[in-house]
């Protein structure tokens, strides 16, 4: 037995009733049957299009509006700033020997003078070093015309004509390897001598500059020129701290403002030594 709905009442009734129990209509099983299942398809379809109208209307109301980023923008994450590093004992050391070292451009010399009175202001060497600061600031701006260049000459014992000098400190610092470490700048001089004539001069105050039997070749760059190897030789006493080049050097660096210098170190491979060259006068050579 099914159950059926009546088509008069619309109530529930067994499909083997002759007669439906609550209003006594005549039971035709095969009608109610057909309206029943037509009323079920109109049913889903109801269903089906309520579903699809909720669809559509999602889809046009998310049209044109902000998305989350645009309502809440992302806030870009600052930079991180480098951590500035903090002077030790190391570091305190470096600046107050610079800052007694006469061979020391004065413009590296009023840098370690402001260090030290801005990181070690209790230090006997912050209140030296307040002294030094207007002197050291007159120098850098006799250097700015002049350059970094220190001139001198003196009296040849045997001759008694001059002896002049023009010399200048490297701008970087060399740190080599054992028995030579700790760190030392390199020296560009010229000389000229009434006995052994003129020459260009590069020095490290200590390792071994390498040489071979007849030479020691160098390479030198003027400013943004191409390197070019010049063969120098070793000195009289063969101290391998010193090298001499061709005096045909000093007309080049008249009109050049920087030097980078290459040599061979013994157990330190290939050094490189800069050098700030700009403002060099051969004549004053001649008024010290």
């Amino acid at each position: 037995m099914a159950m059926i709905r009546c088509l008069e009442c619309r109530k529930d009734i067994s499909d083997k009733a002759a007669t439906c129990p609550h209003c006594g209509a005549p039971v035709d099983a095969v009608a109610a049957r057909a309206m029943q299942g037509a009323s079920g398809r109109r049913a889903l379809k109801w269903i089906g299009g309520g579903i699809a109208l909720l669809i559509l209307v999602r889809m046009c109301s998310s049209i044109g509006a902000p998305s989350n980023e645009e309502i809440v923008p992302t806030a870009p994450t600052p930079p991180v700033a480098a951590a500035k590093p903090v002077p030790d004992e190391a570091m305190f050391k470096t600046w107050a020997a610079g800052l007694t070292d006469e061979s020391v451009p004065a413009s590296l010399r009023e840098s370690y003078a402001k260090n030290i009175i801005a990181e070690f202001p209790d230090r006997p060497e912050a209140a030296a070093a307040k002294e030094d600061l207007p002197k050291l600031s007159a120098q850098v701006e006799e250097e700015k015309t002049y350059g970094a260049w220190s001139y001198s000459n003196e009296e040849d014992g045997m001759s008694g004509k001059r002896i002049e000098y023009a010399a200048v400190a490297s701008d970087n610092v060399l740190s080599l390897d054992f028995p030579y470490q700790g760190a030392q700048r390199g020296t560009l001089a010229i000389r000229r001598h009434p006995k052994w004539g003129n020459d260009v001069i590069v020095s490290i105050e200590k390792g071994q500059i390498l040489c071979s039997s007849y030479e020691c070749p160098v390479r030198i760059r003027f400013d943004d020129a191409q390197p070019v190897t010049y063969s120098g030789n070793e000195p009289a006493d063969n101290s391998s701290e010193t090298v001499f080049l061709p005096y045909s050097i000093a007309k080049k660096l008249q009109s050049a403002k920087r030097v980078k210098i290459e040599m061979n170190l013994y157990h330190n491979g290939v050094q490189v030594l800069e050098f700030n060259v700009k403002g060099f006068n051969p004549q004053r050579m001649k008024q010290q």
